[in-house]
């Protein structure tokens, strides 16, 4: 069942980044601060980015994942892609924010699936 979910989730944010890079409104972001995410394993920064739409609103967000090499300096100028229709449906325009939750998630979710399946036919 937690396969399912997962694998759902991850095809969810796949199909997101497709509609973003085949009709979403390029823009710069700004890095304004930092959160701090705690881990079982320790804890890291994670940025908070806000940028103008093109309605002229602030929109503030935090990309969907985080961790080593998703680091990103307060100051920084980033690009950000957004739905026109709807600008909180944003991401950091950079390879590594746009499809690596999409594919862990997917590839998650297809492990998960396999090892029940395999439970399943060994009981």
């Amino acid at each position: 069942m937690s396969g399912t979910v997962v694998l759902l989730i991850g095809l969810h944010n796949a199909l997101l980044v497709r509609r973003l890079r085949q009709h979403g409104i390029r823009t710069s972001g700004l890095v304004v601060d930092q959160t701090r995410e705690s881990t079982d394993s320790g804890h890291y920064w994670k940025p908070v980015i806000s940028f103008t739409d093109q309605h002229g609103h602030t929109v503030t967000f935090q990309p969907g994942v985080g961790g080593k090499g998703y680091e990103l300096p307060t100051g920084r100028e980033v690009p950000v892609v957004y739905l026109a229709d709807n600008p909180e449906k944003v991401k950091v325009d950079m390879r590594r924010f746009t499809t690596s939750q999409a594919l862990y998630l997917v590839v998650f979710g297809l492990i998960l699936l396999s090892v029940a399946v395999a439970i399943l036919k060994a009981g």
